[in-house]
């Protein structure tokens, strides 16, 4: 009899083997006789549901441990099954989340009692980049929020994070402008930036409130006719303004005139030929429109230094004028300079006038000049240094730093924030 149970049961139970038994323990179900321990044994097969797993982006689909249920086929499960996922990735590439999972940061699936998809998210790796603070002249080093892109370590970034900077400037100093942001123009303390694919270097550059910053003018040159301080080559000579001279932290009435190109009020300079760049300790005070070797050309010649006071009170003006003056390895002729130096009555502002500065020799448009302003040996802005940066025919004025700002098209009143000259601090 026991022989046919299987047949008659189909696939929905299962018997042991046969075996002994004794008959008062025989039970009959329905036609059939049955033993009632073999009855008990008699059990439906567990229900499974299929787990399919998919990836996204670069690399293979994850694999499941185990790798099924005990009683079901590969890849199903029981309800209420733990199993754990592992992702595989491509090179350079890493997991990013997971969907179908307990959740999208966990590998770990409780089978549900239903088949289920889970899928592993794959995402190109991201470099972290360093970005480097620093800052000239006096004050901090600028923050950066955030500190650094989330998995990379303090102070850098992943490409693109987008990063808030602010600057905080020593009490007497102010923003003369950025380096390496996304506004280098402006004087703001706050700024910003995307980070990057490389290394980046961010700059706050701070300027003394009592240096002076330069913008662009349209061209103003004074027309005078002027006084000869008939200057011989390494000369200067002195001028006194009729009208205090307000230069940086000072007042002056004495100007030194060298006929290198240069002015200075706290002493003469005429003897120092080779120009440098500025700051130089040589000197305190300098106001070097076209510091070079050039070579005034004596008394009762129209090739000099002029000077002429014009304007009238409370609007003067000191207009100091070199005037055809050749290069000493020059020849004379066309091989010319000719620019001002204009110094106002109450204001501090300084303004430089070029009318011909197209020599044809070695200093041809300040090739081989310094062109600044100086307030102490250890603070100096410089617009260039042994550089062709001059243009005939051009002007620049000067200000004081708290007062600095950047005019474009000025006749148009059309104004925005600026950077000053370069500044530079021993």
């Amino acid at each position: 009899m026991l022989s046919t149970v299987g047949k008659m049961i189909g696939k929905q139970l299962f018997l042991k083997p046969r075996k002994p038994f004794n008959e008062l323990s025989r039970l009959v179900l329905g036609s059939i006789g049955l033993p009632i321990w073999l009855c008990l044994l008699v059990q439906p097969l567990p229900t499974c549901y299929t787990l399919t797993r998919t990836h996204t982006g670069s690399g293979s689909d994850p694999t499941a441990s185990p790798p099924s249920s005990s009683g079901c086929s590969s890849g199903q499960y029981v309800a209420g099954q733990t199993i754990t996922m592992t992702p595989h990735p491509s090179a350079g590439h890493h997991l990013d989340y997971w969907t179908g999972t307990n959740s999208s940061s966990s590998n770990i699936l409780t089978m549900p009692s239903s088949a289920r998809t889970v899928t592993a998210h794959y995402a190109p790796d991201q470099t972290c980049y360093e970005l480097t603070r620093t800052h000239t002249g006096q004050g901090d080093d600028p923050t950066a929020v955030p500190t650094s892109s989330s998995g990379c370590a303090a102070g850098s970034y992943q490409t693109g994070e987008s990063i808030q900077l602010e600057a905080t400037p020593s009490s007497g100093w102010a923003m003369a402008g950025w380096q390496g942001t996304s506004d280098d123009s402006t004087t703001s303390t706050t700024n910003s930036l995307d980070m990057p694919s490389g290394d980046h270097s961010v700059i706050a550059n701070y300027v003394n409130m009592q240096d002076y910053g330069q913008r662009p003018r349209a061209f103003q040159w004074r027309t005078i006719s002027g006084t000869s301080l008939e200057l011989a080559l390494d000369d200067s000579g002195v001028v006194t303004s009729p009208f205090p001279i307000e230069f940086g932290e000072g007042s002056f009435t004495t100007v030194h005139v060298s006929g290198h190109g240069n002015v200075s009020f706290t002493g003469p300079f005429g003897t120092h030929f080779s120009n440098e760049q500025l700051p130089v300790s040589l000197i305190g005070t300098l106001v070097a429109p076209f510091w070079d070797d050039l070579d005034p050309q004596g008394s009762s010649s129209g090739q000099n230094v002029f000077w002429e006071v014009i304007g009238i009170h409370p609007r003067r003006e000191l207009v100091i004028e070199w005037r055809n003056l050749p290069h000493t390895f020059c020849s004379a002729g066309d091989n010319t300079v000719t620019f001002q130096v204009v110094l106002f009555e109450n204001s501090s502002e300084v303004l430089f006038n070029y009318l011909d500065v197209s020599s044809g020799c070695s200093g041809n448009q300040g090739q081989t000049a310094t062109v600044g302003i100086q307030t102490s040996t250890t603070s100096a802005a410089q617009q260039s240094y042994n550089l062709s940066a001059l243009d005939d025919e051009m002007s620049f004025i000067w200000t004081l730093a708290q007062g600095f700002r950047i005019f474009v098209g000025e006749e148009a009143g059309l104004e925005q924030e600026g950077n000053p000259a370069e500044s530079r601090r021993e």
